[in-house]
């Protein structure tokens, strides 16, 4: 009978299995279709035969374009936010509150001081450039699907398929865009390291990086809307 215990709690158990994976298939499935719906309403509004509604409106186009990717980006960032906290909640149950006292364990100095002194790197202005980088990156997806969408409505027959492969090939634009930031990031660090002595590998490596990140969405999001704004303003072709 010990035996039986030991081996049963050491094994996995099916219905703690059952509950992990439906938890993580509905927490992305959260995600997914908030992602989607984003998609479909700015398709329809926009470019399908509602657009002809949307853009007799008397507002000016770039008016009602900010409008529809200010909304798109709250709506995304407020489907993470659940997500982040359904995690950590999911955790803390699971820890049975372990996860949160490790959070509240250190003042926000105290952890500031640690983290310093062990990676040379002051964990407020990090979270600060996450925080600004989390939402730059939730604009770059919107505008991800607006400039496909955009791209692909300049076609007479195939609007749907144009805008998918539109999709496509930026997103991989986007990848070899950041591996070259990162080598670059990575070349800098290095030729720093070499002329200043006794500057820390890890800190000089981030702040590098955290900056060329920055900038690249940045642009990359300025680039974009631009080229969704001329397109709607010029070549706007709905069905």
């Amino acid at each position: 009978t010990s035996y039986a215990l030991a081996k049963g709690y050491s094994e996995p158990n099916v219905l703690t299995i059952s509950v992990i994976v439906f938890y993580v298939i509905s927490s992305i499935a959260v995600y997914v279709a908030t992602f989607v719906f984003i998609c479909i309403r700015y398709y329809k509004t926009m470019y399908s035969a509602q657009g002809y509604l949307t853009h007799t409106l008397p507002v000016k186009g770039v008016t009602i374009f900010n409008g529809k990717l200010i909304v798109s980006t709250v709506w995304m960032i407020i489907s993470i936010m659940f997500l982040i906290l359904s995690v950590f909640f999911f955790v803390n149950a699971a820890s049975e509150g372990e996860a949160w006292e490790s959070i509240t364990r250190y003042t926000w100095t105290e952890f500031n001081r640690r983290m310093y002194e062990e990676t040379g790197v002051i964990f407020t202005p990090f979270f600060i450039w996450f925080l600004f980088e989390a939402l730059i990156g939730t604009v770059v997806i919107n505008l991800w699907i607006f400039t496909s969408f955009a791209i692909g409505q300049l076609s007479d027959k195939h609007k749907v398929a144009l805008s998918i492969v539109t999709g496509m090939v930026l997103y991989f634009a986007f990848q070899i865009f950041e591996l070259f930031e990162t080598i670059s990031a990575v070349r800098e660090s290095a030729g720093s390291l070499n002329i200043q002595s006794g500057t820390d590998e890890y800190a000089m490596f981030m702040n590098q990086m955290m900056t060329s990140v920055l900038l690249l969405s940045i642009v990359t999001c300025a680039v974009m809307y631009a080229a969704c704004i001329i397109i709607n303003k010029k070549k706007l072709n709905l069905e």
